[in-house]
């Protein structure tokens, strides 16, 4: 943690997680990811910033397997 008037070291710090959940809906694979993040201050300790994210991605299956 950074000490008064000490200016080598970081301000902030970013922190979070990313939690990943697969499925099928149909003939195509789904993903979503929850993305979660906040941004705390180093010096008092607090957040200064937090967010959370959702998002789903498609991904279509083709017929042709080798």
């Amino acid at each position: 943690m950074k000490e008064f008037q000490q200016e080598a070291g970081a301000d902030f710090l970013l922190r979070g997680d990313i939690n990943t959940i697969a499925g099928q809906d149909g003939g195509e694979r789904v993903k979503y990811y929850n993305v979660n993040l906040a941004l705390v201050n180093m010096e008092t300790n607090r957040n200064g910033w937090v967010g959370q994210k959702n998002i789903k991605k498609l991904a279509s299956q083709s017929g042709a397997k080798f």
